[in-house]
């Protein structure tokens, strides 16, 4: 059943309007993240990241795996900074940097 009704919707969504969709949605859930101070938005970001994916395939979840990496550093950085860590920040850089390479 779900198949089916993914590919209808691949059917008829517009796909110019996929990285739009993609990226309102990412702000959403950074928002929440945000304003409720979840202490690890990650979890909340990868279902964001998935339901993007599924529904848009690369065009939906590409600018949301890179709207989800810039929060991630963001979120994890002292100061806010994007390039200063403390040692449990440069955990989470570094795990980010392996992952990088392994792609």
């Amino acid at each position: 059943m779900s198949s089916n009704l993914l590919k209808w919707f691949h059917s008829k969504v517009k796909w110019q309007i996929a990285a739009p969709v993609t990226v309102a949605f990412m702000a959403l859930l950074i928002g929440f993240v945000y304003i409720f101070k979840i202490p690890n938005p990650n979890m909340i970001l990868i279902a964001g990241l998935v339901v993007c994916s599924a529904l848009f395939g690369y065009r939906g979840g590409i600018p949301a795996g890179v709207i989800m990496l810039a929060y991630t550093l963001y979120f994890f950085s002292t100061n806010n900074d994007f390039v200063t860590f403390s040692s449990a920040g440069n955990i989470v850089a570094g795990s980010i940097d392996g992952l990088q390479e392994s792609l």
